[in-house]
């Protein structure tokens, strides 16, 4: 069977998969009930689907024999150094391990080694990923079998604050949900405007008709999704696009 064929019987994980996401600073090490009853250690990480807000909660184990030393946002070995001198790295049976050996494998090793070090969680805050589903031989199995799944980092997009990946985000995004009555209801609206300022702007109708898809959105995101659907040239106005503060200027 292809790889790429549709199997009715492999099941699914359940998880959301095919998504970019930005990891959010609320992510931390900490306990969960719904990890072993709260009793272990785990990273939790919180993720926004750019494509749809919602946001996206993983669990993942990183072994036995770790200690929070700051509030969440660090671990360091059971009675080790308090500094984490001593830490050579998570086993790589952890869920955590993957995770973080499929974002270096991903992309993303120029920006982890200049992130920082993984027991300290604060180094993905911020970052931007595409996310995709692996599947894994699980020892508890006795087999070969790739048997687990899981959903992490496949692909680096940008770093905290850059803005240069943007326009690909929200490219993607553009073609992932389909929109709902008020999402219509609002491109109408703003392709009315769009059409009605190119009417009034002989000079340059294209960056008329940003402006008013800048008047018409509701935010930022908003206004860069409509951009990339809507304006005929859009990569020739994508200064303006990317750029928060001409959104505002151009909104109020």
């Amino acid at each position: 069977m292809p790889e790429e064929a549709f199997n009715p019987f492999a099941g699914t994980s359940g998880l959301k998969t095919d998504f970019t996401g930005e990891i959010l600073a609320t992510s931390e090490f900490g306990t969960d009930v719904d990890y072993m009853n709260g009793q272990q250690l785990v990273a939790i990480f919180y993720v926004r689907d750019l494509a749809d807000d919602d946001e996206i909660k993983r669990l993942l184990s990183i072994g036995t024999g770790w200690e929070d030393a700051d509030g969440g946002k660090r671990v360091i070995r059971e009675g080790g150094a308090e500094d984490g001198s001593d830490i050579k790295g998570f086993n790589q049976s952890t869920n955590y391990q993957r995770w973080i050996t499929s974002a270096y494998q991903g992309g993303g090793d120029e920006f982890m080694l200049a992130a920082g070090v993984p027991w300290d969680i604060s180094m993905w805050h911020g970052s931007t990923w595409e996310f995709g589903e692996i599947h894994y031989k699980k020892m508890s199995d006795g087999t070969d079998e790739e048997t687990g799944r899981l959903v992490v980092p496949v692909k680096f997009v940008s770093g905290p604050g850059e803005k240069a990946a943007t326009k690909r985000v929200a490219k993607k995004a553009s073609g992932k949900a389909a929109p709902t009555a008020a999402e219509k209801a609002a491109a109408a609206k703003a392709k009315a405007a769009a059409k009605k300022a190119e009417a009034d702007d002989e000079g340059d109708p294209q960056l008329a008709a940003l402006i008013a898809l800048a008047k018409a959105a509701d935010s930022h995101d908003e206004f860069m999704q409509s951009a990339y659907e809507e304006l005929e040239d859009a990569d020739a106005y994508e200064d303006q696009i990317i750029d928060e503060a001409w959104y505002d200027e151009n909104h109020g």
